[in-house]
C-alpha cells in the first residue's frame, strides 16, 4: 500500500513539474510580445534600444521554445536550441 501511495505522489510531481515547464515557457512567451510592443516603440527613440530589444525578442523566443520543448519530452530539439557557438 505504501508503494503505491509514494507511486501516486511521484506520478503526480511528474505531472506538476510538466505544467511548471509550460507555464515558465509561456511566461517567456508573454514577455517576448511585451518586448515586441517595446521593440515597435523604440523605433522612434534610437538604434540602440532597438538592437538590444530585438536581440531580446530573440532570446525569450527561444526560452520558450526549450521550455516548451522539455515539457513535451523532446529533449534532443531542447539541446539543439539551448547549444552556444
Amino acid at each position: 500500500m505504501g508503494y503505491n501511495a509514494t507511486a501516486g505522489s511521484y506520478s503526480l510531481y511528474l505531472s506538476v513539474g510538466k505544467y511548471k515547464l509550460i507555464l515558465t515557457g509561456l511566461y517567456y512567451v508573454v514577455l517576448a510580445f511585451l518586448t515586441l510592443i517595446y521593440l515597435l516603440c523604440s523605433l522612434r527613440t534610437n538604434i540602440c534600444f532597438f538592437l538590444a530589444l530585438f536581440f531580446l525578442v530573440i532570446a525569450f523566443s527561444l526560452y520558450a521554445a526549450v521550455y516548451f520543448y522539455v515539457a513535451y519530452e523532446n529533449h534532443e530539439m531542447a539541446a539543439k536550441m539551448e547549444m552556444v557557438r
